[in-house]
């Protein structure tokens, strides 16, 4: 394991010493605590003065997960486990389902840390593109089975998707999960936008309640925003799977931290609440973002998302994306992703609608 270093963290690396205003986030804006105590009916005192500051349990407190299992149709905790964030969850997962040379399917445009760990492992990996239409982001079914049935290990999904807020339909993820199945084939399906959907009744199943050779991840820092708390966490049908990842990260974490699960209990039982809150948020912030400057000289498409909150708007021919980001960086201290962080051929920025002030500032670079 040599631990390259992602293109992501490369190019936060690079400015760090700079005072940047992000306009690229990937969650909501996080709660305040008094927010936070208002959605989920308790103060935060809610923490037993017992409670013995040890470590938790290597798979995650029980009453974490049955509470976890209210996101899925899946009741079983045992099906459940917890991670520091989704991040350490992805690299156990990849480290138990893969090995050196094996195929991994991926869509992109793509958050590369999400096929980091698969290319450490010295798989080979392909990339099927999301073709932008006028006015959604398509997926080529037929391409993606050619590439699926051409021996793939491993599938990995991510809708709602970052970073151009496209979605699924349930007969597009059954037609996948079909395919998968057909061709013994793994999905690693990242969920942690879920609860975004601008149209609730949109939702997708978790693909670990519908596939047996699947496994779903979620996180508190994406839809539930409270990055502050670390925990992460799988859902998967198989028991063997789920040992091996724990066996995994006992080398690294060991465990979650005890006072983030107490926390986690809390707000996932009010899920339903914490999802409102944030999607009516992100749909407050776009509409007052000017819908005028998506005819600016500088874009060539803007395609609303269905879900999330970010967006992925394509540039004018003339004007490459990763020189647009530098140019806001240098000239305006705000910060974009551009395409090439998302191993994309189409030319594109990230930008996020989750925080209430960053409608106002991306009005702004398109309307000059």
């Amino acid at each position: 394991m040599l631990f390259k270093p992602t293109s992501l963290y490369q190019f936060y690396k690079r400015y760090e010493t700079l005072d940047l205003t992000p306009i690229h986030q990937s969650n909501p804006q996080p709660f305040t605590m008094i927010e936070l105590e208002a959605i989920i009916g308790k103060k935060t005192s809610f923490l037993d003065d017992q409670l013995e500051l040890g470590y938790a349990s290597l798979q995650g407190d029980l009453r974490l997960r049955e509470a976890i299992t209210t996101l899925y149709e899946h009741e079983n905790p045992d099906e459940i486990a917890t991670f520091v964030g989704a991040q350490e969850a992805i690299f156990c997962a990849m480290y138990s389902l893969l090995k050196a040379k094996d195929k991994v399917v991926a869509i992109s445009p793509i958050f590369a840390p999400l096929i980091a760990t698969a290319e450490e492992i010295g798989c080979e990996i392909d990339l099927v593109s999301l073709t932008p239409t006028k006015d959604k982001w398509v997926l080529d079914l037929a391409q993606l089975e050619a590439s699926i049935k051409a021996d793939c290990k491993l599938l990995i999904i991510n809708f709602p998707h970052n970073p151009t807020g496209a979605m699924l339909t349930e007969d597009e993820l059954l037609k996948i999960i079909d395919i998968c199945d057909q061709n013994n084939c793994w999905i690693l399906s990242d969920e942690v936008f879920r609860g975004l959907e601008f149209k609730p009744e949109q939702r997708l199943p978790a693909v670990a309640d519908l596939y047996p050779q699947a496994i779903s991840i979620g996180v508190l820092s994406k839809s539930f925003a409270t990055p502050a708390i670390r925990i992460g966490w799988i859902s998967c049908q198989d028991k063997m799977i789920i040992e091996r990842m724990i066996e995994i990260k006992s080398s690294f974490s060991i465990c979650t931290s005890h006072i983030d699960e107490q926390f986690a209990i809390h707000i996932i039982l009010q899920h339903e609440k914490v999802w409102e809150r944030s999607r009516n948020k992100v749909l407050n912030n776009f509409s007052n973002f000017d819908r005028n400057v998506t005819k600016s000289h500088l874009l060539s498409r803007f395609i609303k998302p269905q879900a999330g909150c970010v967006c992925f708007p394509l540039l004018n021919d003339a004007i490459l994306a990763s020189d647009f980001s530098e140019e806001l960086i240098q000239n305006k201290n705000l910060m974009t992703l551009p395409a090439d962080l998302f191993i994309s051929s189409h030319n594109g920025i990230r930008l996020g609608f989750g925080y209430d002030n960053n409608s106002h500032l991306i009005s702004s670079i398109f309307s000059t």
